[in-house]
């Protein structure tokens, strides 16, 4: 910390970074925060003008905690309201959260508001749901959460963690391939076989866990930093499989046309079905994992590459089915509950639409013509509708990548 460092000490710092400054409009202002969210909301209050209309929802857990009060009294044409949420016995004032207080007010709809939220990330978030049920325009939603300096501690080692990994993927995206273009030589080391099956399950099971992690734990930047390495233990994975294939198919004593196509070959007994299925899909995946591939099928390649899940239950189930290893029942278990909570996680959507959204706005400058923008910007918020429906959603905002053409070249 600061605190301790000696005299002297040479420090790095940055200019203030972030989107949550105030808008250059005459707009009525209504401004929520909880705790220290006050301070940029303070910076924002001392450069408005005294004439425009301002209403402030403050909240603190006890009346102890009140600070800024004289000072939030000296601004002209502000509404301050401050709320305790775990107020004492003798307190008179407001009492309970400003959730509370946001879902009672309303808003005058021939009035433009412009509305600044500050605080912890569950107040933000709720507030945000709030705002979104009263039909607010998004357009005239601005926030940030932030962490206690406590949990910023907490996370230390997991940072530390964090950036070891960062410094260590390119070497092991490299050793995933270099050892996928070796598996052919297991023809020479049967033995081996049945440890790099277990091997390429474990990597397949890790590939299907890390997008379900990152989506349920977007702020932990650890998932994030792994998505690209679910290429890699794809290929290795699928590598292995389609060369014990090879291997198998390719013995003197089997003969492939007659077996391949039996229905004894294809038989739920002993789970060959999977044991097959796996093989059949694992080495479509391998010949489509390249950008040849993907630039030569276009949008049907990320349908080839959902043959992921038909891969990954199949190779599971063979595992647990043929063999009795739990490892395939657990990473089957793993992998549908994350996917399940990931796919059904609350506000998704909304989040997905409110991010772009403030993408769009940031792009504003980028514009030259302030009409055209105007005019994409009708649609975007038209996409409100789709919200529910994903595959709405993404086929109207995949229209929006025409606003690329009207960039301005830094």
């Amino acid at each position: 910390t600061l605190a301790n460092l000696p005299l002297g000490s040479p420090l790095k710092m940055c200019v203030g970074l972030g989107e949550f400054v105030l808008q250059d409009t005459p707009h009525q202002k209504l401004f929520i925060a909880t705790g220290t969210g006050i301070a940029p909301i303070m910076a924002m209050l001392d450069v408005i003008p005294e004439e425009t209309p301002k209403k402030l929802l403050f909240g603190l857990r006890s009346e102890k905690d009140i600070f800024y009060e004289s000072e939030l009294k000296q601004y002209k044409n502000l509404d301050t309201k401050i709320w305790i949420s775990q107020p004492s016995e003798d307190f008179s004032g407001n009492k309970g959260r400003v959730s509370e207080s946001l879902e009672k007010l309303k808003f005058d709809p021939n009035i433009k508001t412009e509305v600044y939220i500050c605080g912890n990330p569950s107040m933000v978030k709720g507030a945000l749901k709030i705002l979104q049920a009263k039909n607010h325009p998004l357009m005239d939603i601005f926030y940030e959460s932030f962490t206690h300096s406590a949990a910023s501690k907490a996370t230390a080692p997991s940072k530390f963690f964090f950036e070891k990994v960062k410094t260590a993927l390119p070497w092991i995206r490299r050793s995933l391939l270099i050892a996928s273009i070796m598996t052919p030589l297991l023809y020479f080391f049967p033995g081996k076989q049945s440890f790099l099956w277990d091997l390429s399950l474990w990597a397949v099971i890790l590939l299907m866990l890390i997008r379900p992690l990152r989506d349920l734990f977007p702020k932990q930047p650890l998932f994030s930093a792994l998505i690209p390495l679910r290429k890699e233990l794809g290929i290795f994975s699928a590598s292995v499989v389609a060369s014990i294939a090879l291997i198998n198919y390719t013995a003197a004593n089997f003969d492939f046309f007659s077996t391949y196509f039996s229905l004894a070959h294809w038989s739920f007994k002993d789970a060959k079905f999977w044991a097959h299925l796996g093989e059949i899909t694992g080495i479509i995946l391998l010949l489509t994992s390249n950008i040849w591939s993907q630039k030569t099928l276009g949008t049907k390649w990320k349908k080839i590459q959902r043959l992921s899940y038909v891969y990954f239950f199949s190779g599971a189930l063979y595992v647990w089915l043929s063999f009795h290893k739990i490892m395939g029942l657990l990473g089957i278990i793993a992998v549908f509950s994350l996917t399940f909570f990931a796919l059904f996680k609350k506000d998704s959507f909304y989040h997905q639409y409110t991010q772009n959204l403030s993408r769009i706005k940031y792009l504003k400058k980028y514009i030259p013509d302030n009409k055209i923008f105007e005019k994409y910007l009708i649609k975007i918020k038209s996409l409100k509708k789709y919200l529910p429906d994903r595959k709405a959603f993404e086929k109207h905002f995949v229209k929006f990548n025409g606003l690329k053409k009207f960039f301005l070249k830094k």
